[in-house]
């Protein structure tokens, strides 16, 4: 049951910040904290790398806080199954949430063109890769006091 509501109150989370709305880390930290220790290890990773995009949202230039929103699109289109109608269009992506998402399967480049960048830049996905995983292991020491198991310690 508490997995389950770990898993709900994350998504919420992630909803707001595909959308590009502002998260406070004291909110969330206090809501994942009371539900995060005595998790498996896969909810306490999916919990920690929630902190951790937090993290980098406050922690980043604000030119560079588009990545985070980019790697977000792309990553979570991927989820669910494949479920692109012949009617779809980019630019509906605007304004979309977690739900809006699931399934598009959508390519880097395609995230890129929303985002008004170079199609054939994957510098972008990679360096939110490098400093999300960095922030990740700085978020489990901080929690756990240990370093993370080694099959979570990056982004793939």
């Amino acid at each position: 049951m508490t997995d389950d509501v770990l898993r709900d109150e994350r998504l919420v989370i992630w909803d707001t910040l595909i959308r590009g709305e502002p998260v406070l880390r004291a909110d969330v930290s206090s809501l994942i904290l009371g539900l995060t220790h005595d998790a498996p290890d896969a909810e306490r990773a999916g919990s920690v790398l929630l902190l951790a995009a937090i993290r980098y949202l406050e922690t980043t230039r604000p030119s560079s806080r588009w990545r985070l929103r980019a790697a977000l699109w792309y990553w979570f289109s991927q989820t669910g199954t494949r479920n692109r109608s012949g009617g779809f269009r980019l630019t509906q992506l605007k304004r979309c949430g977690l739900a809006d998402l699931a399934g598009l399967c959508l390519t880097w480049p395609e995230v890129m063109k929303v985002m008004g960048r170079n199609p054939n830049d994957y510098s972008a996905l990679a360096r939110i890769q490098i400093d999300l995983t960095a922030l990740f292991g700085e978020e489990w020491k901080n929690l756990f006091g240990t370093s993370p198991p080694k099959a979570m310690n990056t982004l793939e």
